[in-house]
């Protein structure tokens, strides 16, 4: 098998496994400052769960050409999904809280549960720019946690939904949830105003 990275050519011997392909190629790209965009593996593209392609396939793939994008310019236009992500969900809280506080219904929940998969996102994002970032992003705030902090956010909300009460996860989106994605927000735009390259973002 062939791994095929930038001009680089990697011979492996029949008997790898898929984790041992991605751990290869994952080092080779942090070597690079570089993130895994896309595959083409034996002529067929793969942008997603590429372990699990691999592994399903891991005796049969000739050639894989592993395609990637600088770091930065995947985190410049992280950043700025981020924060239009940032813009709706801030007005989102606002209505969700209200409706906590008025009582439940099941669209209340399911939104809630959209919000908790969007935080976590944002944490992963935050967690990657507090790792990585500061030698691109050197306005980056890194004296508070943001990514610990949307952590301990998302434990609270957890925690105020198995009790079911109502009002305490109003609280939580109202007093905590709503100040700190503000506070994101605030610092993502800085960022982005300053040090961000708007790559080609539909």
């Amino acid at each position: 098998m062939e791994i095929k990275i930038l001009d680089d050519t990697i011979q492996l011997n029949d008997e790898v496994s898929s984790v041992e392909i991605m751990n290869i190629i994952n080092e080779n790209l942090q070597v690079r400052d570089l993130i895994l965009d896309r595959m083409i593996v034996d002529g067929r593209q793969v942008q997603e769960d590429f372990e699990e392609y691999l592994n399903d396939r891991v005796r049969e793939i000739s050639i894989v050409e592993v395609h990637t994008i600088p770091w930065k310019e995947w985190m410049d236009d992280a950043l700025i999904m981020a924060l239009q992500y940032l813009e709706r969900a801030i007005l989102g809280v606002r209505k969700l809280s209200d409706d906590f506080y008025r009582g439940n219904s099941e669209d209340t929940w399911q939104t809630l549960e959209q919000l908790l998969e969007g935080i976590q996102w944002l944490a992963e994002l935050i967690h990657n720019l507090e790792q990585k970032g500061t030698q691109y992003y050197p306005s980056w705030d890194t004296s508070i946690s943001l990514a610990f902090s949307l952590r301990e956010l998302l434990d609270n909300l957890e925690e105020a939904m198995t009790t079911s009460n109502l009002v305490s996860v109003a609280d939580v989106l109202a007093y905590q949830v709503k100040p700190l994605l503000e506070t994101l927000g605030q610092d993502i735009q800085r960022t982005v105003d300053t040090e961000v390259k708007r790559n080609d973002l539909n």
